[in-house]
């Protein structure tokens, strides 16, 4: 890669070149261009542009850093009195050559409301999120935030391509603008720009530097196997389901290093007393088991003429704490700059994750459950603390500022418990908060639900390991016919391995299902490995892939997810499998002949992959 200035700054890449590279920054309503040709001090060499000047009392500085195989391109603006920001764009330019073929990979802000990612014609796209993807059959072009602290960063996929920092909109769940940043030093994220020859291996690239910058929450224990109560029993879980949960996983092989999991998942606080919940955490525990909780600690769920009701820990006691002995939920509730009580988001409303007693419910709720001996937590709808709105502590000017001292809270609070972290529904980026994090939204029996998973496993498998210890296919129903639980339980292998079964255990055809599906230790290694799936075909007519190989080539899972029996490809650049073993039929398949394998409709299968 190469960075070349004469008039303008341009970008050299081995496919792509990027003309006509500026910055720029938003403030009081009006937008300010960084650009080369305005005279700015140009310091360069073949590390690094730095460009410097003056703008109004702000001092600029604007640096390009080439790294080899990616750039990083970050903005500063600094004054002796505070500016006040309200968006940078520490990258834009247009994209050379313009394809008509050229696609956009639009990465959804969160995981909310079944969002999807989506590849489509780049004049087509919509805005991304943290990262996207510009590619076609000759290569790709990446561009993507390295930092999370302070802004929401959006790809804007216009004829200039930019990355702006400071976007909100109805996928960010905000219903009012970006928070303004103010200080003597206003700084965007660093934005990473980088080219590949496949997508797929550009986006490891970037979570690989991605890493580099942020620190993943390591887990050393037993990956996740075992049980989730909300597709089983939703609302009517109780303390003899539960056991019952626990008695049925223990004559399966859903289990790592011999341990499964077993957990309440939302309304365990409506019924089950303090004594139940106790009883049934030592129940699981005299099974070698390890018991595991729910909370939602930053949504306020409570109805609209309640919001001056006083607020209660999720025991039901009412909370106290100094200096706020007679605190009331719309003391609670974020409110918009003006003072107004912020909508509800998913039917609750978001709370102020800053103020105390909503850190205090945090902290009582972790250490209640890790009391009763919990040690697995799934932390659900965390994209309430990211809204933006007017905080209790001052100095936290944005959603995403909020959201990173409210997350900090949370996982400190668990690791002293020694809790494995299970993030639902959050928004994506930053990582480091939690052990996994669920790829996409609730994930139910049907075909249709695993086609909504792939999609999710298609453009988002360069999370696992990299952004997050584990990427969470959600739990695995196997409620559905025979087909569609073969494909729950396939589609979970490839999506990031944690393996938390949720059906009725007093339902016996189900449990003959499960049983004879989960038989099979060989399909479960895989998860046990903790292995990455990488996709290596992009359907015309659907937004999923069909075929994935594992990172070490040892694998190949293939889905006909069509109405017809079908012959998929099962080769790509650079991969060519010759002899595949079915892991279900237990069949040698020759592949090199025709670089097929013929699956029936509706169906998906596993291959070891033998030479």
């Amino acid at each position: 890669m190469k960075i070349n200035i004469t008039e303008n700054i341009k970008i050299s890449m081995r496919g792509y070149t990027i003309i006509n590279v500026n910055a720029y920054w938003e403030e009081n309503g009006r937008r300010y261009a960084v650009k080369a040709c305005d005279g700015l001090k140009i310091d360069s060499n073949d590390k690094e542009v730095i460009l410097r000047g003056s703008y109004d009392g702000r001092n600029v500085e604007w640096k390009l850093c080439n790294k080899g195989n990616y750039i990083t391109a970050e903005l500063t603006i600094q004054s002796k009195n505070e500016v006040y920001i309200d968006a940078l764009c520490a990258f834009r330019g247009e994209i050379k050559p313009e394809e008509a073929n050229q696609k956009f990979l639009k990465v959804p802000f969160d995981n909310d409301d079944w969002v999807k990612f989506e590849s489509k014609e780049y004049s087509k796209s919509e805005m991304g999120y943290g990262v996207s993807a510009v590619y076609n059959q000759n290569g790709a072009l990446i561009i993507g935030a390295l930092e999370y602290d302070i802004w929401k960063t959006g790809i804007i996929p216009n004829e200039c391509i930019e990355v702006r920092s400071g976007v909100t909109d109805k996928l960010t769940r905000d219903t009012i603008k970006h928070g303004t940043v103010h200080g003597e030093i206003v700084k965007s994220p660093v934005i990473y720009i980088g080219e590949s020859r496949t997508w797929q291996q550009g986006m490891m690239g970037f979570a690989d530097i991605y890493n580099e910058y942020n620190t993943r929450l390591l887990w050393h224990g037993p990956i996740p196997f075992g049980w989730n109560s909300w597709y089983a029993y939703m609302k009517e879980i109780d303390m003899d389901k539960y056991m019952e949960a626990s008695k049925f996983v223990s004559k399966t092989n859903f289990y790592d290093k011999n341990v499964s999991y077993i957990n309440f998942d939302a309304f365990w606080n409506v019924g089950l007393t303090s004594e139940e919940l106790l009883k049934a955490a030592e129940f699981v525990k005299e099974r070698g088991q390890i018991p595991g909780a729910y909370i939602a600690p930053f949504a306020g769920w409570i109805k609209e003429d309640c919001i001056d009701d006083y607020v209660t820990y999720d025991t039901g006691e009412r909370v106290r704490v100094d200096g706020f002995e007679d605190i009331r939920y719309s003391d609670i509730i974020l409110k918009d700059y003006n003072g107004r009580i912020l909508p509800p988001l998913d039917g609750g409303y978001p709370l102020d994750v800053t103020h105390p007693v909503v850190i205090e419910r945090l902290r009582y709720v972790i250490k209640y459950l890790g009391g009763l001996g919990y040690r697995y937590i799934k932390a659900d709808f965390l994209g309430h603390a990211a809204v933006e709105g007017k905080h209790y502590i001052k100095e936290i000017q944005t959603g995403m500022a909020a959201y990173n001292y409210a997350m900090q809270k949370l996982k400190e609070y668990c690791i002293e418990e020694g809790m494995f972290i299970s993030l639902s529904i959050a928004p994506l980026f930053p990582g480091g908060y939690g052990h996994s994090r669920r790829i996409c939204c609730d994930v139910f029996q049907q075909f249709k639900d695993t086609e909504y998973l792939l999609n999710a496993v298609t453009y988002g498998f360069w999370q696992n390991k990299k952004v997050y210890e584990f990427t969470d296919p959600d739990h695995i129903c196997f409620n559905g016919n025979y087909a569609e639980a073969k494909s729950r339980l396939v589609s979970a292998l490839v999506g990031g391995t944690l393996m938390l079964m949720s059906n009725d255990v007093e339902n016996e055809d189900i449990n003959k299902r499960i049983l004879d599906l989960t038989s099979n230790n060989e399909l479960l290694d895989i998860a046990r490995e903790h292995i990455t799936f990488v996709p290596i075909d992009e359907s015309i007519d659907r937004d999923f892939a069909s075929v994935f190989i594992s990172e070490n080539k040892k694998y190949m899972i293939i889905f006909n997810m069509t109405d017809t029996d079908r012959k998929i490809c099962t080769s790509a650049k650079g991969i060519k499998p010759k002899i595949g073993e079915d892991l279900f039929t237990k069949v040698k398949i020759d592949l090199s002949a025709t670089d097929c394998y013929e699956l029936r409709a509706r169906d998906c299968t596993v291959l070891r992959i033998v030479e």
